[in-house]
């Protein structure tokens, strides 16, 4: 008998499924990233700003004593050493705080020495900023020769400011044989040579310097008159006589010298004097100008026959 039976098939292997990936978190912005990262600075920010909010707190608070302590001091009469000892508390609290020097900028110099600024400056970098007052500092800067004015500023950042104006060439002094560059004030300018200002006017006079005011007066009163000086001098220490490039010399009062120049700038403006074959213009008697005809011209006037001879 046949055998119909049939073989079973042997079943296929059900494929293994993947794990299933656990769930990712979702991605961040960039904009998101950027504000993070930036958490930590705005918090540094804002500590760096409440420390500098707190520190001029102090300072004010400091300053705000010290000018009450000043202030008794001169409607009651407080001791000095009082005030010097709020002053010295003022500069120890802001040392304290931060206040530091660190730069000094230097606006203006052209002649004067830098370590001469430094020196009447007398701070060096990391000393208390407010060590010095500013009035100190202006008076140490204008010991300096070449400094005429100084003008001292302070910044919180610890940043010292000095502007100068500085002593320029004005004029050459003629004493006892030497010849000195002095500038509008009568201060010798040392270190300056007088060859190198073959131009300039010489002043006479042993207290030249010391009536250099008037000078400088006469001078702004007409500059293309004051060009053609060559000389002044100091007469007897209270009068000019004033030299011109043409040999005329013009002798001014003691008294309102100024108001006989401004007759002076009239005649040159309205007779040009200064080509008239003059040797003298005396200008002290306010009410009249007397001139000295030079020696030539007055032996020729002498020498003339009379017409009606």
């Amino acid at each position: 008998m046949a055998d119909t039976s049939t073989k079973a098939k042997p079943k296929a292997k059900a494929k293994a499924k993947p794990a299933a990936k656990p769930a990712s978190a979702p991605k961040k912005s960039k904009a998101q990233m950027v504000s993070a990262s930036n958490v930590n600075v705005v918090r540094e920010r804002g500590r760096k700003k409440q420390r500098e909010k707190q520190r001029r707190m102090m300072l004010y608070g400091m300053i705000g004593m010290t000018t009450v302590m000043v202030g008794l001091g001169v409607v009651f009469g407080v001791h000095q050493d009082i005030v010097d000892w709020g002053y010295r508390q003022w500069v120890r609290v802001t040392y304290d705080a931060g206040y530091e020097f660190r730069e000094l900028v230097v606006e203006g110099r052209k002649v004067t020495p830098a370590d001469a600024i430094v020196s009447a400056v007398g701070m060096a970098s990391g000393d208390p900023l407010f060590l010095y007052s500013l009035d100190h500092i202006r008076q140490q800067l204008e010991k300096i020769p070449t400094v005429r004015q100084a003008h001292v500023g302070r910044d919180l950042s610890g940043t010292i400011t000095v502007n100068l104006i500085e002593r320029q060439p004005y004029v050459l002094w003629q004493h006892e044989g030497l010849v000195r560059v002095i500038d509008e004030d009568g201060v010798v300018l040392e270190g300056e040579r007088p060859e190198d200002y073959p131009h300039m006017i010489t002043v006479v006079g042993s207290e030249a310097p010391q009536h250099m005011h008037e000078l400088v007066q006469l001078f702004k009163e007409d500059k293309d008159l004051a060009r053609r000086i060559v000389a002044s001098v100091l007469v007897s220490d209270r009068r000019w006589d004033i030299h011109f490039d043409t040999g005329i010399h013009v002798k001014l009062p003691e008294e309102q010298p100024i108001r006989a120049w401004k007759k002076m700038i009239d005649l040159q403006k309205t007779e040009n004097i200064l080509s008239k074959p003059i040797k003298e213009i005396d200008m002290r008697d306010p009410n009249a100008q007397y001139l000295s005809l030079p020696d030539d011209l007055e032996a020729v006037e002498r020498d003339e026959p009379d017409g009606d001879a």
